[in-house]
């Protein structure tokens, strides 16, 4: 009987460590839940802001490229003007 008892008292007493530890665990597991729902939040921030920027490296990577066109449309305009400029410069020795 005695025996019962003592047992009883053990079985009550390693039910009580045990649901301790459940609650102990299901804390911990709530602050993990929570911080990694914070890890996601970050994660997809960051994901959007580099979406951002990659849009904008290329919106800038063609403005450069049509930049670059223009510089060259104005220097062959240029190099056309030289060689008109050399032509008349010709014509007036010509007729000095």
């Amino acid at each position: 009987m005695q025996d019962d008892k003592d047992r009883n008292n053990q079985d009550k007493g390693l039910i009580a460590f045990n649901k301790k530890k459940i609650k102990e665990l299901q804390e911990e597991m709530a602050k993990l839940t929570h911080k990694n729902d914070d890890i996601t939040v970050k994660t997809k921030d960051r994901s959007d802001k580099r979406k951002e920027l990659d849009n904008k490296i290329t919106q800038l990577m063609e403005k450069r490229r049509e930049k670059d066109q223009e510089i060259k449309k104005k220097e062959d305009k240029i190099q056309e003007l030289k060689r008109k400029n050399f032509e008349l410069e010709k014509f007036r020795k010509v007729l000095d």
